[in-house]
């Protein structure tokens, strides 16, 4: 197929690399950083500066975007439809349901 690993003997495909890394990135980086944003932004009572909460809203976005890809390169791969076509297939072929579908969820 082409992948990295493929090359060097793993049997894992480049979907399947790319998700490992985006679920690396939303568990371990982007939700602990938005709670210690959400912690600081509750904490800071007396002056309630915007800072905080364009931070803690730029995260949340952030991670919104993480899992929302995540969700739609599973669901768009061919192979995962063909394979289980009851499980993916919950985004439309068409161009306005693809946009529509994507921007639904990431503000799920």
């Amino acid at each position: 197929r082409g992948c990295l690993s493929c090359e060097l003997g793993n049997n894992t495909s480049t979907l399947q690399e790319m998700s490992y890394g985006k679920f690396l990135d939303v568990v371990f980086r982007s939700i602990p950083g938005t709670y210690i944003l959400l912690v600081l932004f509750v904490n800071n009572t007396p002056d309630k500066d915007l800072m905080p909460l364009l931070a803690l809203l730029c995260s949340a976005g952030a991670t919104s975007f993480l899992s929302t890809t995540l969700a739609y390169e599973y669901d768009m791969d061919y192979d995962n439809r063909k394979e289980s076509p009851t499980v993916h297939g919950f985004v439309p072929n068409d161009r306005r349901g693809k946009a529509l579908c994507f921007i639904s969820n990431l503000f799920l």
